[in-house]
């Protein structure tokens, strides 16, 4: 396997000693001529929240929000004009904020936050009028969890939570006593202790009209049918040697390639095929076609794939930006120098939590959102993204932006990209 580093032209084979002294730091701004700073948006704007972790951009062009969570609570702020943001309100929390997904339900703008042990609901429709979040269920979490809201193809709202074991389906616009609609476990590993999903994405299959569940957790990456919630079907897996356990996953809107991600310094973003297990040829994939990263000391912690850019926050080495069209050979696209902090050695789990440490890409009008942990959150334009919409392609409209009126069938609205 080869994995890409840089810009389009520079492949070298997977040999560590080659890779010493190619990432050199920058000055804090600094990167690509196609990529422009709006604004930053330091911390002293919402003082409640400190140690900033996660940002959501609410995708409804009539609401131009960001959810911004950290250490002690959770923000709203108003980007009618990007290069001014505005503050709204902050509520409190007693446990740090792991994630945020905003959804809705009817006509109903809500926004699940997952902090400790409790994933709480806010009504936020009012909140562009001056209303406070009103909180109206709660769901049980786990020992770490993370959110992805899909809209399901029946119509249904989902909201799905990563505890570090199960991941547990509910239905967002049911009864907060129903209790789950699915709970999806692991395939057998070897090692019972390490069951259980880090993160997880849905999506339509439009090829075969089926719900999909991916989970990065145990033994790799793992793909579900979620047409029937009540009869839940293991699809395929990705199950590298090298990953003992996954920590994010994506697909692309075709759900051919799968995007993934390890929780480690070094891991690069690996992309797997999984056309030989739609043709019946094998049951699961071991081996990815594709690979990149910035450089082997980064540590990728999050990103949104807007095929054919993948949008990578990459902690010290800030915001990354690849492209993927051809999935065997990935190049760097763009980058941005988010945080002045300094870059951590292969064994060095001190620095891990530095830099840029979260991503959102707004599909209307291609606003990046980069959170990064010691300078605050950036606003950022790509030359020539100005919206994301898959037919502008010719492939499906499907993304992590849901289609909360229509369903993952397409938009009425269409995006030129």
């Amino acid at each position: 396997m080869k994995v890409h580093l840089g810009y389009r032209g520079l492949t070298l084979l997977m040999l560590p000693c080659m890779f010493a002294g190619i990432a050199l730091a920058q000055d804090v701004g600094s990167g690509t001529r196609n990529l422009q700073t709006i604004t930053r948006v330091s911390q002293e704007l919402t003082p409640a929240v400190t140690e900033f972790s996660v940002v959501v951009l609410d995708q409804d062009p009539d609401r131009p929000f960001a959810y911004v969570g950290g250490r002690t609570g959770w923000s709203t702020l108003d980007l009618s004009d990007p290069s001014r943001p505005t503050f709204l309100q902050t509520l409190a929390s007693e446990s740090p904020v792991t994630d945020i997904a905003h959804f809705q339900v009817d006509d109903r703008a809500l926004v699940a936050v997952a902090a400790g042990s409790e994933v709480n609901v806010f009504d936020v429709s009012g909140i562009g009028a001056g209303e406070m979040p009103v909180a109206i269920r709660s769901y049980p979490g786990g020992s770490s969890n993370t959110l992805f809201a899909y809209r399901h193809s029946d119509g249904r709202t989902l909201l799905i939570v990563s505890t570090g074991g199960d991941a547990v389906i509910y239905n967002a616009g049911g009864s907060a006593d129903a209790g789950p609609a699915a709970s999806i476990q692991t395939p057998e590993q070897p090692d019972p202790e390490a069951r259980g999903f880090e993160r997880a994405y849905a999506a339509y299959h439009a090829d075969t009209e089926t719900d999909r569940f991916y989970g990065a957790g145990a033994g790799g990456y793992h793909v579900f049918d979620i047409t029937d919630t009540d009869s839940v079907r293991h699809v395929t897996s990705a199950i590298p040697t090298a990953v003992r356990r996954g920590h994010m996953v994506s697909t692309t809107p075709d759900g051919r390639y799968v995007l993934a991600g390890a929780e480690y310094r070094a891991a690069p973003l690996r992309i797997f095929d999984l056309e030989p297990v739609f043709e019946g040829r094998v049951s699961m994939v071991r081996t990815d076609v594709g690979a990149w990263t910035h450089d082997w000391k980064s540590f990728l912690l999050a990103h949104e794939l807007r095929w054919p850019l993948v949008f990578v926050a990459a902690g010290e080495r800030g915001l990354q930006v690849f492209n993927m069209r051809d999935p065997e050979a990935p190049y760097t696209y763009a980058h941005l120098s988010t945080s002045a902090a300094p870059q951590g050695e292969i064994d060095d789990r001190v620095h891990d939590v530095n830099g840029a440490v979260d991503v959102d890409v707004r599909n209307s009008d291609g606003l990046i959102a980069v959170l990064d942990r010691q300078t605050g959150l950036w606003l950022v334009r790509l030359d020539a993204f100005q919206g994301w919409d898959g037919r502008g392609y010719g492939i499906p409209n499907i993304s992590s932006v849901q289609d909360w009126t229509h369903g993952p069938d397409g938009t009425t609205t269409f995006y030129s990209p």
